[in-house]
């Protein structure tokens, strides 16, 4: 028994960051006018304590045991396919007619998935000429690897960086992670201000919109508190939440049984590596879709609620935001701290310039919509909800609507350069830049033309 403490100890301490983070956002002036979320400030505290070997717990055994960065690795790993299984599993009840939705929802998903490849091309072009520069013979790989950090998130850099590393690229798993807490920052930092600037213009459609003091500090008042979700089940026999979290383990069982089986029978190396352990977010993914189908056909699709589904994704990213910074490692943040930097800044500004020219086709939301695949492309979903947030507090535009459209759609955009992702490590650099370039331009084509699509009335009527 005293064997199932160390686990749970390191939970406890990541809880303890979390709410130092919701702390110290609700109290610091500077923390609350960047938006910095709680999850970030806790992870990066967490980070320097455990460099400085300051954080330790007393094992049953009677010994003090200091806490290694390695420690949080598998609470990033589980958390982000938690966070995933959740999503898809999540019915949207009020998307309303799809014609509101899909023109967005599609310029959304075509910019996300250039800024994919796009950033993929400037990090290892980064990586590239600095090692040319400075003499060093950093992995070009390590900079391909920056959009997984950026626009993917830390979930599934850590996994791409995990199957990397097993096929020779040196510390991949730690860049992913690094990557992907740099992109959070970049994505406040200049996301903020870009959102603030249109609203100080009068550019955004909500003319309602306001930062109001709970929109600061991260916590509502008594009297402003929101209903977290519906119960669906009766106590009496099973809590809703519970519930919700079987279904979730239902998909857990699923995805690694069709892992495991596959992996059993087949010694193709492409296979292999597409049925890796660290890729099963991917099959996560479309089993989650496929149980949700079947829940529906059989009439009990309705017993999960959206509400309660949204709480249990939001759970999960937030822990799996304060384990995946927790666990870099400082020496090899330290070793790569340079190119680190160049790389950062040369994708941050290609994206930022990507989503404005882009964004300035459109007739219609081009703000909203530019500081939302903004947020997105260098931090998360969440991250380009807060930042919608700025511009339309209360929702009232269809952008919100459109991001439930392209949690899904990315999929199936993605899918042709998934595989390759995913053995990357095997591919020559000439024909990583010919694939990844031939896609990017692919999706500017779909982003041109998209601009040029006239909307519907419904869409029309939508954004009024």
């Amino acid at each position: 028994m005293t064997a199932s403490f160390p686990g749970f100890l390191i939970f406890g301490a990541m809880s303890v960051m979390l709410l130092l983070g919701v702390f110290l956002r609700a109290k610091i002036k500077f923390l609350q006018s960047t938006m910095v979320p709680a999850a970030l400030i806790g992870g990066v505290i967490g980070f320097i304590l455990i460099s400085l070997g300051w954080l330790k717990y007393y094992s049953p055994e009677g010994a003090w045991v200091t806490m290694m960065a390695t420690d949080f690795l598998p609470f990033t790993f589980h958390a982000f396919n938690i966070s995933f299984i959740s999503l898809c599993l999540t019915r949207n009840d009020n998307a309303g007619p799809r014609s509101k939705v899909i023109k967005g929802g599609l310029w959304l998903s075509f910019a996300w998935c250039a800024s994919l490849t796009l950033q993929a091309l400037v990090g290892g072009g980064i990586v590239f000429l600095y090692d040319m520069i400075t003499g060093g013979d950093i992995s070009v790989f390590l900079g391909y690897l920056v959009t997984h950090g950026f626009t993917q998130g830390p979930g599934q850099a850590f996994a791409i960086g995990k199957i990397w590393e097993s096929a020779g690229i040196q510390d991949a798993t730690t860049m992913g992670l690094i990557w992907a807490a740099f992109g959070f920052l970049f994505a406040y930092l200049i996301g903020i201000p870009m959102a603030r600037n249109y609203v100080n213009k009068g550019l955004n459609s909500n003319k309602r919109s306001k930062i109001n003091e709970e929109f600061l500090s991260g916590l509502l008042k008594k009297d402003q508190q929101l209903v977290a979700g519906k119960e669906t089940t009766h106590s009496s026999s099973v809590e809703t939440l519970a519930y919700h979290m079987a279904i979730i383990g239902i998909v857990y069982i699923l995805t690694y049984a069709l892992i495991a089986i596959v992996r059993d029978n087949t010694t193709n190396r492409t296979l292999l590596m597409m049925f890796a352990y660290p890729t099963f977010f991917f099959h996560a993914v479309y089993i989650s879709l496929i149980v949700r189908k079947v829940m529906d056909s059989i009439g009990i699709g309705h017993l999960t609620d959206p509400g309660m589904q949204k709480r249990i994704t939001g759970l999960s990213v937030d822990y799996l935001l304060v384990s995946s910074i927790m666990g870099i490692s400082l020496i090899v943040l330290t070793k790569y701290l340079g190119v680190i930097i160049a790389v950062c800044i040369g994708v941050t500004v290609v994206t930022y310039i990507m989503v404005r020219i882009f964004a300035s086709r459109l007739t219609e939301l081009s703000p909203e919509r530019a500081v939302t695949v903004f947020g997105c492309a260098c931090g998360s979903t969440a991250s380009g909800l807060l930042l919608l947030r700025v511009l339309d507090a209360d929702f009232s535009t269809s952008v919100g609507l459109e991001l439930a459209f392209f949690n899904v759609a990315i999929f199936f955009i993605m899918l042709p350069v998934m595989p390759i992702m995913f053995a990357l490590p095997t591919y020559g650099h000439l024909s990583i830049v010919a694939i990844y370039g031939l896609y990017t331009l692919i999706m500017f084509a779909a982003l041109w033309f998209i601009a040029r699509w006239k909307p519907s009335p419904a869409t029309a009527e939508a954004t009024n």
